[in-house]
């Protein structure tokens, strides 16, 4: 489908009446700052001393620089979210995806909850999509969630030696083996490749 229409759907937004406004708020005085922070600065040196150097602490869901990253907003009742694997998911909503990649291709596809295969990008051939490598950008169009039972696991495959048919292929395979939670594994064992599973009912 055609991609959100960001603009569109912030001007309905701004159209909306006003909140009411905050009340005037008075500036703590100085020395309370100050005790606002010895907390904070109690939480710092801790994980400074217990947290091995080196180790990085990652939000959830986030992976490490230079591997493949599949994300997603959430087109719901005419509002924009951010997309939450978390969340459960509804035919008729629209999803549009984002990446970040150290690749230049992508081969993007899903396995519904039957097992039914859908490829997304390409659209016609068999190498993947031109994409652009590096900060999170987000593709330039959107997929209707249809009645298909979940889990649904969408698989971004990044690179040239993901061709469309060798992801197809592998993707079968994997979730032949092991169903969905292997499709997850399967991604997270290989950093080209990136899962996105998501509830549906």
């Amino acid at each position: 489908m055609e991609p959100f229409d960001f603009e569109a759907i912030r001007a309905r937004s701004e159209r909306l009446e006003d909140p009411p406004a905050r009340p005037a708020t008075v500036a703590a005085p100085w020395w309370r700052r100050v005790l606002y922070a010895v907390p904070l600065l109690v939480v710092a040196t801790a994980l400074f001393l217990i947290v091995p150097k080196g180790t990085a602490l990652l939000e959830r869901g986030n992976r490490m620089k230079g591997e493949a990253d599949l994300g997603f907003y959430l087109l719901r009742d005419d509002q924009v979210y951010p997309g939450d694997p978390d969340a459960v998911f509804h035919e008729g909503d629209r999803l549009q995806f984002t990446y970040r990649a150290a690749e230049d291709r992508l081969v993007l596809l899903s396995i519904d909850g039957l097992g039914h295969l859908t490829l997304y990008y390409p659209e016609a051939g068999e190498a993947g999509v031109p994409i652009t490598p590096g900060d999170r950008h987000v593709l330039d169009s959107s997929i209707l969630l249809d009645d298909a039972p979940g889990p649904e696991v969408f698989l971004g495959f990044f690179g040239g030696e993901w061709g469309a048919s060798r992801a197809r292929e592998t993707a079968e395979r994997v979730y032949d083996e092991g169903g969905a939670a292997a499709l997850e594994a399967f991604a997270d064992g290989d950093p080209s490749v990136s899962a996105l599973l998501l509830e549906k009912e």
